[in-house]
């Protein structure tokens, strides 16, 4: 049995819903046939695109590299405010567009079997993050974390199953290629967290 509250604020004010459970079950036990990994197989290799945080204005993009063997492959960047590359991260994607690891410097991170943050319905999934992203790495932090999760339009609810049981759902706006366009939403203490698309840019 959830309980599940609607975190938004892609309109207008904050909106917290309490939704029972029962009826978020027949929309996600419905959808379990969807997901909403990115289309690599309709993008053209080279497309790049380019997300602000609200909260600090820092900048992210990732291109993709084209295919390898099972994997579709970006490159995640940071970006400083001169424009300089702070990291990159080279991703790898399943054939259905989701997240499986990443790497950086030496070091890999890895949501098995892949990230709930592309599924529609119920999902759980094993994360392994290393200590420190270089190669001289000693270990990782793991958990496993269930999520309950929807689509309605061009709106990806993701909701993460708490520790009481209940659901907290996050809203993705989704764009082409089933890029996240955007999303907006506040914290407890009222501070506004999310991210928005600056562009996509193809070859």
């Amino acid at each position: 049995m959830y309980f599940i509250h609607i975190i938004s604020r892609f309109q207008g004010d904050l909106v917290v819903k309490p939704l029972i459970s029962a009826f978020a079950a027949c929309l996600t036990h419905g959808a379990m046939a969807q997901d909403v990994g990115i289309q690599f197989d309709d993008m053209p290799v080279g497309t790049q695109w380019t997300i602000e945080h609200l909260d600090d204005q820092a900048r992210r993009q990732e291109t993709y590299l084209g295919r390898e063997g099972d994997w579709h492959l970006t490159d995640y960047v940071g970006i400083n405010p001169d424009g300089s590359q702070r990291w990159v991260f080279r991703r790898y994607y399943d054939a259905e567009g989701r997240l499986v690891k990443g790497e950086r410097e030496g070091a890999a991170n890895s949501t098995l079997p892949y990230s709930c943050r592309y599924v529609v319905g119920d999902c759980t999934h094993h994360s392994k993050v290393p200590k420190t992203y270089s190669p001289s790495n000693d270990g990782f932090l793991e958990r496993m974390r269930s999520h309950v999760n929807r689509l309605e339009g061009d709106t990806f609810y993701f909701g993460t199953v708490l520790s009481d049981g209940s659901v907290r759902e996050y809203p993705f706006k989704l764009g082409k290629y089933n890029i996240r366009v955007g999303q907006e939403y506040e914290t407890a203490l009222g501070a506004k967290r999310g991210f928005k698309l600056i562009g996509i840019v193809e070859p």
